[in-house]
């Protein structure tokens, strides 16, 4: 066991059963010393909050470090997802911003982990949402190559202000099995949470285009053959996009990605009725 998964305290702290560390976290490499020892003096100063020198001078610390695939993969699922990619105010650095409700803090301590070096602090509830929790990292020049990517190359830049979500023309080449889970943990779930339910699984991209829910539709088919589509979602007067995993790609879905499903989202995936 590494010191990814000794940190992890995921469940509630009086449960007695065997500790599960999801995957994503065995699968994370470990960090490296003296970035965790840095962080930590960083941490010491009590100055992490706001543009202090202090943090200016960690941050830069952290500049030479590329993202390991897995940190990479993670952060881009939940920035397509839930989660929200900030720029800074002359658009050199970005943080990442993340909330969930209480039963879904897993994501939450999870993504605290992978993205350790980046966040100063763990989850915390919200001081105006009282049954949120929210997780926000430094601003900084790692998370950059992500926000280009999913950058919408039409919208015009606003310091400060959230990117504008986008999907690529090459996401094929990201879509690894941690990037679709971590997108499935924010986004995913049942077509029919029902007595008799089918085992279609819908990704819930309305934030999309048509266009760009095509293009993930696609790259899951070419990819790793499944069998998907986009349905139209309408409210109202207006006509949204969503994406579905067709039933019959069920077993082929769950073989792929069911390991890297955080254990809070594992009732989001249908089941066989033998299996519930």
């Amino acid at each position: 066991m590494n010191k990814n998964q000794q940190n992890v305290q995921r469940l509630d702290s009086e449960d007695e059963s065997p500790k599960i560390y999801p995957r994503v976290l065995r699968d994370l490499p470990p960090i490296d010393e003296k970035v965790l020892q840095t962080r930590q003096q960083f941490i010491e100063t009590g100055k992490t909050r706001g543009n202090s020198p202090q943090r200016g001078l960690y941050v830069n610390f952290l500049k030479p470090i590329q993202l390991n695939p897995v940190q990479f993969s993670w952060l881009l699922g939940l920035a397509l997802g839930d989660g929200s990619i900030e720029w800074n105010r002359d658009g050199t650095t970005c943080r990442l911003k993340l909330q969930q409700k209480e039963t879904h803090k897993e994501l939450l301590d999870v993504t605290y982990e992978v993205l350790k070096p980046w966040c100063a602090h763990p989850a915390s509830r919200s001081s105006t949402r009282p049954t949120i929790y929210e997780l926000t990292s430094l601003s900084n020049y790692n998370f950059v190559p992500v926000a280009n990517l999913i950058s919408d190359p039409n919208q015009l830049f606003v310091p400060g202000k959230a990117v504008k979500k986008f999907i690529p023309l090459n996401i094929q080449e990201y879509l690894d099995p941690i990037a679709v889970a971590s997108l499935y943990c924010c986004d995913g779930g049942r077509r029919d949470y029902g007595r008799n339910t089918g085992m279609a699984i819908d990704f819930n991209l309305q934030n999309f285009s048509q266009e760009q829910n095509e293009r993930i539709s696609n790259a899951l088919k070419q990819r790793y053959g499944l069998k998907t589509t986009v349905v139209p979602d309408i409210h109202g007067n207006k006509t949204y996009y969503l994406l579905r995993i067709q039933a019959e790609s069920h077993g082929r879905f769950l073989e792929l990605f069911e390991s890297y499903i955080l254990p809070c989202f594992q009732g989001r995936l249908p089941r066989r009725r033998n299996q519930l």
